[in-house]
């Protein structure tokens, strides 16, 4: 969908420089060691999306946060 919606922005004002925001970007492991950005699940999407930049406020691991962020 994310790559649908960049796009789209770009067909309509062509040059547009996107940027995307992450609140919790999910690692390949268990550790949440990211030595890169294809450490994390999304990376393919993001990079197809050819944003400008990615800002990631925090990493989760697999199976990712429990709604409602562990409330229960």
């Amino acid at each position: 969908m994310v790559g649908f919606i960049a796009s789209e922005i770009r067909r309509r004002h062509p040059g547009a420089l996107l940027y995307f925001a992450v609140f919790g970007a999910m690692t390949k492991g268990a550790d949440l060691e990211v030595t890169s950005f294809d450490d994390l699940t999304g990376a393919q999407i993001m990079r197809a999306a050819d944003f400008s930049a990615v800002f990631i406020a925090a990493t989760m691991s697999p199976p990712g946060i429990e709604p409602p962020l562990e409330l229960r």
